[in-house]
């Protein structure tokens, strides 16, 4: 699992491996401002563009499953 603090991410490419509930590969975000996660994203299904309402958000990446998948790519701007 990887976790890096963001104040914006926006995904270009997303293909990870598709399960019921994204209980194997998911991407899920943390809103600081909102103290929420989002759902979880896996399949194709990518997140639209978010942004903090606070100082950050955490990006939390999970791979569990033996299958693999392209994966995915996103802009992202840090918070220093």
């Amino acid at each position: 699992m990887i976790i890096a603090l963001l104040t914006s991410a926006s995904f270009f490419l997303f293909q990870l491996v598709a399960s019921p509930d994204c209980v194997d590969d998911y991407v899920q975000i943390f809103d600081d401002a909102s103290q929420t996660w989002s759902q979880k994203f896996c399949g194709q299904s990518k997140p639209a563009t978010v942004s903090s309402g606070g100082e950050r958000l955490q990006l939390k990446f999970r791979s569990g499953s033996g299958a693999t998948s392209t994966g995915f790519e996103a802009t992202v701007l840090a918070a220093r």
